[in-house]
């Protein structure tokens, strides 16, 4: 499949959905923060998970692990993990109230899960298999690795019908540019053009589809989003027959 991502991991996300939070309540126990990013209102997150600023009880092994206590809801029993000797970062992304996460150990998937839920009230739903419009795919392999395959065909198909391609019959071995009609040398609009305004708007939110099916899983229209995108504050008919053009490969190819 040459236009889905496919990914070698050694963990699955997992999803899971907050019922009452903020970043900055995940900033509150997560200690030596790395990174907060925003990428499309996804908020990316990484760092280690601090026992103590959840109130967890840790103790130092002579191997040099660390042991946790976590205390349960009754105080009755107390559940114990322990984390390896090199901590392990936990990566987040979150968007609104829904969010995945992940690490290459699963105690530190389990402090996380236990941290989170010791400040807000939080569900966890297991392996991610869909998630901001792209669909998950998981395959386990003797290795021990995880593949993952990465398809956003329905939120291409869910596009394409938005912007008016819903009759368009699907053309094999397309590409994403029109030949003959390089983006970069269309002419501009006139300036007195009365559809500007209607058709700029219809056109940033085509690009900004693109864009986002881009950054996920089809790097292969990059290239002519670059051009498309210089053009999003006041395009020409032809520019927006292009990005039409480049939505019609997308939905050509969405199941390749």
């Amino acid at each position: 499949m040459p236009f889905a991502k496919q990914f070698f991991l050694m963990m699955k996300p997992q999803l899971s959905a907050l019922h009452s939070a903020t970043q900055t309540t995940i900033k509150e126990f997560i200690g030596n923060f790395e990174k907060v990013s925003m990428v499309s209102d996804v908020v990316r997150v990484t760092g280690i998970v601090d026992p103590s600023a959840s109130g967890f009880a840790s103790t130092t092994n002579e191997d040099g692990t660390v042991t946790v206590t976590i205390p349960s809801a009754d105080h009755t029993t107390d559940t114990t993990i322990t984390l390896p000797s090199t901590r392990q970062m936990i990566h987040i992304g979150l968007y609104v109230d829904d969010f995945v996460f992940y690490s290459t150990n699963d105690e530190e998937e389990e402090l996380f899960r236990q941290a989170l839920q010791s400040k807000v009230n939080v569900d966890f739903m297991g392996d991610v298999d869909y998630f901001l419009g792209s669909a998950f795919l998981w395959k386990r392999h003797d290795t021990g690795h995880v593949s993952v395959h990465m398809s956003q065909s329905a939120f291409t198909d869910h596009t394409s019908y938005r912007f008016g391609l819903g009759n368009f019959k699907r053309v094999p071995n397309m590409t994403p540019y029109r030949s003959g009609l390089p983006i970069d040398s269309l002419p501009p609009p006139d300036a007195n053009d009365p559809d500007l305004k209607r058709r700029t708007k219809i056109y940033q939110g085509i690009v900004g589809s693109i864009n986002w099916l881009a950054q996920c899983t089809r790097p292969d229209v990059a290239p002519a989003l670059t051009f498309l995108a210089s053009y999003s504050r006041a395009p020409s008919t032809q520019h927006y027959q292009a990005a039409l053009h480049v939505l019609k490969y997308l939905y050509s190819t969405s199941d390749y």
